[in-house]
């Protein structure tokens, strides 16, 4: 239920396939950059990956809240796609027909 009825096909309209591509993106980029500037050499399974960075805590704590950020979002889109997957196989329930074009 919206929290504002006959208000969900202005959400699902507006919604944009490129935010998703750079969150995805943007997480892992920023996980690497704040480890990079935090002094540790970083590995990608047990692969060193080049160190770019050097020791500032400002831009780790930045980069390290850009990440927290990016993983909140993808938890958001997850429980997103967890509550359609509900509307698609809860019987009885027409949402899920309503959303499809």
């Amino acid at each position: 239920m919206a929290l504002w009825p006959g208000t969900e096909h202005l959400s699902a309209r507006r919604r944009d396939p490129c935010a998703s591509l750079c969150v995805d993106f943007s997480a892992p980029l920023s996980g690497y950059l704040s480890s990079s500037f935090s002094g540790y050499r970083t590995s990608f399974f047990g692969w060193p990956l080049p160190h770019w960075g050097w020791k500032d805590p400002v831009l780790n704590d930045f980069f390290s809240e850009l990440h927290e950020a990016n993983a909140l979002l993808l938890v958001a889109a997850l429980t997103h796609i967890a509550g359609a997957q509900r509307h698609a196989l809860r019987p009885g329930d027409r949402v899920f027909r309503r959303m499809l074009p």
